[in-house]
């Protein structure tokens, strides 16, 4: 479409800030699709998957070589190798509901391989952040509460794995790590409920 006639603001908002560059937010959501393609199809799909996700002219060729250095990486751990890989059944991007008390809590597991007794299971979360400090313990608090809630749905977690593909490094849950969840969760709903949480920058009207 002709951008004649738009006043200057109006232009530059159409223009990309940086060609070659895709944000955080879509390099993240690139990442994911990529990894359920590869997750559904095989290793051998990687080239398809990069191909079916990295389609868009602002990606520089860096940035395609670093999203493929990250799955190279992650397609060679044992956690890939051993678990996800050898799966009887892969489901990816899995919707999850459960209840905590009287409270409905709802999420979207990254990856879930289902071993051959179709209840035993391994729980894979990827991350595009480097993942420090803060960061690392609130991924550890939602994957924990994800899986305290499989857990009461009638599964065994064999193990949970939080995957930082930028910092190509693991963070292995233990089963502790589900219980303190669950109960911090619970805290928190009960706090929520009794009007008692700090208001925050995206909640600051709440009464």
């Amino acid at each position: 479409h002709s951008l004649q006639g738009l006043p200057d603001d109006r232009v530059a908002g159409h223009l990309p800030d940086s060609l070659g560059t895709i944000s955080a937010l879509e390099r993240g959501s690139l990442v994911h699709r990529a990894l359920e393609i590869i997750g559904s199809r095989g290793e051998s799909a990687t080239d398809e998957a990069l191909n079916l996700t990295l389609q868009s002219g602002q990606i520089a060729p860096a940035e395609r070589d670093e999203i493929e250095a990250m799955l190279a990486w992650y397609l060679q751990t044992g956690l890939s190798r051993e678990r996800v890989q050898q799966a009887s059944r892969l489901r990816s991007e899995m919707p999850l509901s459960f209840r905590l008390g009287d409270a409905l809590i709802e999420g979207k597991l990254d990856a879930v391989a289902e071993q051959a007794d179709g209840q035993t299971v391994d729980v894979v979360d990827y991350k595009t952040g480097y993942g420090e400090g803060d960061d690392e313990e609130e991924h550890r608090f939602q994957l924990g509460l994800y899986c305290a809630g499989l857990e009461a749905l009638v599964k065994t977690v064999r193990s949970a794995t939080v995957v930082y593909l930028d910092g190509q490094r693991l963070l292995e849950l233990e089963p502790e790590d589900f219980r303190r969840a669950e109960t911090e969760a619970a805290e928190a709903v009960a706090g929520i409920r009794a009007g008692n949480f700090p208001r925050g920058a995206y909640c600051d009207t709440c009464a």
